[in-house]
C-alpha cells in the first residue's frame, strides 16, 4: 500500500481512504477498514481514469462520501481552452472484499476548470457536509467554495476569490 496523495481516516475511525497507482491501471480510491475485527480489509476500489496526478483525499465528516483533488488531468485538444477535473466527490460504498468498481457507478459529482487544484476540503461541519458544502484552493492562490444539492443533483458555486 503506497500513496503520493496521502491518505484521510474517518472521523469515526473506521475507515482509511487513499488514492494508489497502479502502473498497469492508473490511479484509483481505495478504502480499508480500520476496525479491529477487520483490519486491513478493502472495502472499496474505484478507477479513477485519466489522471495522472492527486493532489488530496478526503472523508466527509459523515462517511458518505470522499473528495479527491486532482492536478492538471485530461489533456486538451489542441483547439479547446484546457479545462479538466479538478476534483471528483465518490460516494463511500464499503462492501468486504473491495471489488473493483468503475468511476460513473459511484460519482456524485465532479468539477471540471481550468483551475490546478492544489487542495479540496469538504466543510468541517456535518449539517454543512450533509449538503456537501466544500470547497478547493488552486496553485495560483484562488478559493473555490462549492455546494452539492443532492435531492436536486445539481452542483452550484458559492463564490471564489
Amino acid at each position: 500500500m503506497y500513496s503520493d496523495a496521502g491518505f484521510d481516516v474517518s472521523r469515526c475511525g473506521r475507515y482509511l481512504a487513499l488514492c494508489e497507482l497502479d502502473p498497469q491501471v492508473g490511479y484509483h480510491l481505495r478504502t480499508f477498514s480500520l476496525q479491529r475485527r477487520s483490519m486491513g480489509v478493502a472495502l472499496q476500489t474505484v478507477a479513477l481514469p485519466n489522471c495522472p496526478f492527486v493532489t488530496s483525499v478526503q472523508f466527509a465528516p459523515l462517511p458518505f462520501a470522499v473528495l479527491i483533488g486532482y492536478g492538471r488531468c485530461q489533456a486538451p485538444a489542441l483547439a479547446q481552452a484546457p479545462q479538466y477535473a479538478v476534483l471528483r466527490c465518490i460516494e463511500f460504498q464499503p462492501k468486504p472484499g473491495g471489488a473493483r468498481q468503475l468511476t460513473e457507478e459511484v460519482e456524485l459529482f465532479a468539477v471540471d476548470s481550468t483551475d490546478e487544484s492544489n487542495v479540496a476540503l469538504f466543510h468541517p461541519h456535518p449539517h454543512a457536509c450533509a449538503e456537501l458544502g466544500f470547497l478547493y484552493a488552486t496553485k495560483d492562490g484562488r478559493i473555490r467554495a462549492f455546494k452539492f444539492d443532492r435531492t436536486g443533483m445539481q452542483l452550484g458555486g458559492a463564490g471564489s476569490s
